[in-house]
C-alpha cells in the first residue's frame, strides 16, 4: 500500500482475463475495467458498460456519478449502514517518487483526507436576491420567510438554496398558500417542524387551518371633541 493513501498498483494486462467473465461483475471488476478505459483515455457509455458488466443500466449511472464525485462510492451500503468510499485516482495526478520506484507512478490518494476538515462556512449568497422579492404581500411575512430560508441553509448542501429557481419555487408555494387561504406563517412554521423541504399546499390539506383576520394598525392625527 502507497505512504500516499489507500491505492495499490496492479498490471493492466490483467483486464484480458475478463474476457471470459460470463457472470454480473463485482465491484471490483467494474472499478478495474472502468479504471482501465480511463487510462486508455476511452470513454465508455453506460449502455456499453451495462452489457459488460452485466449490470443494469440504471446500476452503471448511479456507480459512475458516484465514482466521480467528491464523495465517492460507498460500496457494502447495505452491510455496514454506511458503507466504504472508493473514489477514481486519476492516473494523470502521478507523483515524482512513485514514478521512479515504479516506472509510471501514481498520485496522492484524494481519499486520503484529513479526520476533522474545516467546516465550511454557511453560503448566503441567495439572500439579497430573496430580501428583493419581499414587497408588496409578502412584506407581513417577512421575518418568517427568511427564517424558512436559513432553516433550508442550515440543511445538508444537497439540500440548500442553490440557485435563483429555489428562491423561485419558495415564493411559488407560499403565493399558491395564499390563494388557498393559509396562514403563512403558520405553514412556514410547521415545515419546520416536521422538516419539510417546501410549504406546499397539499401537506396542510387535513389540518383544517384557519386564517387569522390581519390586524392593521393605522395611525391618525389626534381630532378634538
Amino acid at each position: 500500500m502507497s505512504k500516499k493513501g489507500n491505492w495499490i498498483p496492479m498490471d493492466k494486462n490483467l483486464i484480458q482475463e475478463f474476457a471470459t467473465i460470463n457472470r454480473e461483475f463485482s465491484l471490483i471488476e467494474a472499478m478495474f475495467s472502468y479504471s482501465v478505459d480511463r487510462d486508455k483515455k476511452v470513454v465508455g457509455s453506460i449502455a456499453g458498460y451495462a452489457k459488460q458488466w452485466n449490470w443494469t443500466r440504471n446500476r452503471v449511472r448511479r456507480f459512475l456519478e458516484n465514482i466521480n464525485s467528491a464523495n465517492g462510492h460507498l460500496a457494502d451500503r447495505k452491510r455496514t449502514g454506511s458503507g466504504h468510499p472508493i473514489q477514481f485516482i486519476d492516473g494523470g495526478l502521478w507523483s515524482k517518487s512513485d514514478r521512479e520506484r515504479t516506472g509510471s507512478g501514481q498520485g496522492a490518494d484524494p481519499t486520503n483526507k484529513p479526520s476533522n476538515p474545516k467546516p465550511k462556512e454557511r453560503d448566503n449568497t441567495f439572500l439579497p436576491y430573496l430580501e428583493s422579492k419581499l414587497t408588496n404581500g409578502f412584506k407581513p411575512y417577512k421575518e418568517k420567510i427568511i427564517e424558512f430560508y436559513n432553516y433550508r441553509m442550515n440543511k445538508p448542501k444537497a439540500k440548500q438554496y442553490q440557485t435563483e429557481v429555489g428562491i423561485n419555487g419558495l415564493f411559488r408555494d407560499i403565493t399558491a398558500c395564499q390563494k388557498q387561504n393559509l396562514p403563512i406563517n403558520t405553514c412556514l412554521d410547521i415545515a419546520m417542524e416536521k422538516n419539510w423541504q417546501a410549504p406546499l399546499p397539499k401537506y396542510y390539506k387535513d389540518m383544517n387551518l384557519e386564517q387569522q383576520p390581519e390586524t392593521i394598525r393605522v395611525e391618525c392625527p389626534n381630532d378634538s371633541v
